[in-house]
């Protein structure tokens, strides 16, 4: 059986949420960090997203002692 609830609003939609990373915020040479305790591993597949997203904004990551490191390059 299915419980019917009245009274629950509808959550308004935030297609305006901020940013995980600061990609329009980067100027060439810019770079931020994310420690591997702050799923920095998976940053490396955001940078090649964000590059095409951003187009012609290009960016890169690399591992570092720590976690990984994100630069504009482009």
């Amino acid at each position: 059986m299915i419980v019917i609830d009245k009274g629950i609003p509808i959550p308004v939609v935030n297609h305006g949420a901020a940013r995980k990373y600061p990609w329009c915020e980067m100027e060439v040479g810019d770079s931020f960090f994310i420690a591997d305790c702050d799923l920095g591993a998976r940053n490396g597949h955001a940078a090649n997203k964000a590059s095409k997203r951003y187009a012609p904004k290009v960016f890169t990551s690399r591992k570092v002692p720590g976690g990984r490191r994100t630069w504009r390059v482009e």
